[in-house]
């Protein structure tokens, strides 16, 4: 996380914004604490797709359910069940660096989630 990546924030309230994200501590603010690395992997094609921050113990502190989240990683065959801020970027480069959010997932929230201006 020390490369500077165009993210998503995927808010449980169903909006998202983008934002250029480059410390720990930016992403740890996002989600109100410690993150957990939720990782999607298109098994039908065996690929790396992209990875979600979210709040590592979010279910235990009852945050509410990221629907829009969860549906993206449940697509996908992954985990869905994601509490609280999401934040989306790109699969990890061949340094192991994320990169920006996939413009085609970002074309899907734009269809189904409300944009905040």
């Amino acid at each position: 996380m020390s490369k500077a990546v165009w993210a998503v924030v995927i808010n449980p309230d169903n909006t998202f914004e983008h934002r250029q994200l480059e410390e720990l501590s930016q992403y740890q603010e996002i989600v109100g604490g410690l993150i957990e690395a939720v990782r999607l992997y298109d098994y039908t094609y065996d690929n790396d797709v992209a990875t979600f921050y979210v709040r590592e113990d979010g279910w235990d502190k009852e945050l509410p359910m990221n629907i829009i989240a969860g549906g993206i990683s449940h697509l996908l065959n992954n985990e869905d069940m994601l509490y609280g801020k999401a934040i989306l970027v790109g699969k990890a480069d061949e340094n192991g660096y994320d990169s920006d959010a996939p413009q085609w997932l970002i074309d899907f929230l734009k269809r189904v989630a409300k944009e905040v201006e």
